[in-house]
């Protein structure tokens, strides 16, 4: 949202909770011009995806998260077969992942998190494919190595919260095998001290992701039009647009990722 515009230069903006001055508004203006939480927005036809009547619009509003998981794995050249480790899987954008793995195949998902109920819920979507690790348990490399035959897997996706250690994510990079890749969409609190040596001994690529495609959306909808991405564990909440901030407070009481808050205009 931008304020107090004098000519085509704004003295100062807000969006999605940032707030700045000077003649950078007007660039970010010009790139976001709607502002967060609008009722209507217009969009290119090449930046939509056409939803299946399988999806119900409570459901859609996830696809941003949905889709900077799927992205993150299209990353990982994630293909059936391969074996995955979630960090924070009980999260939003871990579950995410997790639904997408069971969706594309994955024969072995492991997944971390320190909330034992919420990881016992993630555990029970698929038990056999499955395997979740308590953080207080102890290091995740040593088990996630365990659980793949002393390999590792073929990838990891870092989806921790931007509050959590790096040590975490540094933990987790060693549990993936020679060869294989580790993506990162959800930042930690501090820089990550990476070992090139050992990334370039194990040919291990470290990737950053952001976001998705629109042909990557439409992926997704396939998937869930066809069966194979269950959208059903999500528990919607519902609030209208004048209660955004009401629904902002809330978010601390969620179930992990398998809460949905969805603002309806």
């Amino acid at each position: 949202m931008c304020q107090a515009g004098e000519g085509n230069r704004c003295r100062y903006f807000t969006f999605n909770g940032y707030f700045g001055f000077g003649p950078d508004a007007q660039k970010i203006y010009d790139l976001y011009p709607y502002g967060g939480f609008c009722e209507f927005m217009t969009a290119p036809q090449y930046a939509l995806v056409k939803l299946p009547d399988s999806v119900s619009f409570e459901q859609a509003a996830r696809f941003g998260y949905l889709g900077t998981s799927y992205g993150a794995m299209k990353k990982a050249d994630a293909v059936a077969g391969q074996s995955m480790l979630v960090d924070g899987i009980s999260g939003t954008l871990g579950l995410g992942a997790a639904l997408l793995g069971l969706a594309m195949g994955m024969t072995r998902i492991l997944g971390t998190g320190r909330n034992r109920a919420l990881l016992d819920r993630v555990k029970a979507l698929a038990p056999e494919r499955i395997e979740v690790h308590a953080l207080d348990d102890g290091a995740t490399a040593p088990w996630a190595k365990q659980q793949t035959n002393g390999d590792g897997v073929d990838f990891m996706i870092s989806a921790l919260g931007p509050g959590s250690p790096a040590s975490t994510m540094l933990d987790s990079l060693q549990a993936v095998r020679r060869g294989g890749r580790a993506v990162n969409v959800g930042a930690v609190a501090e820089p990550v001290p990476v070992d090139v040596h050992w990334l370039m001994d194990e040919q291990i690529q470290f990737i950053g992701s952001n976001w998705f495609t629109a042909a990557q959306g439409q992926e997704m909808a396939e998937l869930a039009r066809v069966g194979l991405l269950d959208l059903s564990v999500f528990e919607h909440q519902q609030f209208p647009l004048e209660e955004i901030n009401h629904a902002i407070s809330g978010l601390q009481n969620r179930n992990g990722g398998f809460s949905n808050y969805v603002i309806v205009p």
